[in-house]
């Protein structure tokens, strides 16, 4: 796909937000280190949306964080 025509894509779905993350990050005071760092992303109506990652890359902190939020 060519980067016009994802940002055409991106055009037509900006008005159909449903969740928007800024800024996500996940620190461990006890061991000072931060383990998700400035990740920032949109959730769109009517789109599937996938988080792909190694093991450890903080997928399931991140559906963790989500789930909390919209209860």
């Amino acid at each position: 796909m060519s980067d016009e025509s994802l940002k055409s894509l991106s055009n037509e779905n900006e008005n159909n937000i449903i969740v928007e993350i800024k800024s996500l990050i996940k620190y461990f005071p006890q061991t000072n280190r931060t383990v998700v760092n400035n990740v920032s992303f949109n959730l769109y109506e009517n789109q599937i949306t996938a988080l792909l990652g190694h093991n450890g890359a903080g997928l399931l902190f991140h559906f963790s964080s989500f789930i909390s939020i919209s209860n």
